[in-house]
Formats: C-alpha cells, structure tokens, sequence
C-alpha cells in the first residue's frame, strides 16, 4: 500500500504543477545571462514574452531586419543629439559683398 500511496503523490504533485511551464537544460552561461537581461531590460523580466519575442524573430526574419534598422536610426538621433552646435558655436561667413550669413 505504501507504494501505492506514493504513486498518488507523485501524480497529485504532476497534475498540480504548471502545465505551461518549461525547464531548459545545459544552456551555455553566457546564452543564459543574456536572456536574462533581454528579459529584465524589455519584458520586466518574462522570460514566456521573452522567449516569444525570440520565437517570432526567427520565424519572421523580417522583424529581425526592423529591429536592426531601428537600432541604426536610433544610433544616428543619438548621434547628431549630442553633436548638435551650440547657439554660441554658430558661423558667421561674410560674402565679399558684405552682406553676414549665420550659419547653424
């Protein structure tokens, strides 16, 4: 009886557990670290929205080129943000007629 009685636990804990849960092994530790900070920076920390957003990355290789594009025009707004003259760093260029042009 007491096997029997073990067997019932074991099924009574299986059918309590999360049916949508899921457990990866041997994942390189570096691989891990990064989806977990993909998780922590863009999907407070859901790893399902995570491994979602991954899944239909590769499915749809498209929104792996609109990510890459985004990330290129946000580099460039970044970019000319903090290369942006100064009102005091304007230019002045005179033409030989006189007359003054501002530059910036």
């Amino acid at each position: 009886m007491e096997q029997k009685e073990e067997i019932d636990t074991l099924f009574k804990k299986i059918k309590h557990a999360n049916a949508d849960s899921i457990h990866i092994a041997r994942v390189p530790k570096d691989i891990k670290a990064q989806f977990i900070d993909l998780a922590n920076e863009q999907f407070m920390g859901d790893y399902g929205v995570t491994l979602t957003f991954i899944m239909k990355g590769m499915v749809n290789p498209d929104l792996n080129v609109l990510y890459a594009q985004l990330e290129e025009l946000n580099s460039r707004v970044t970019y000319l943000e903090q290369n942006k003259p100064k009102d005091s760093e304007s230019k002045v260029t005179k033409t030989l007629s006189g007359r003054v042009i501002k530059n910036g």
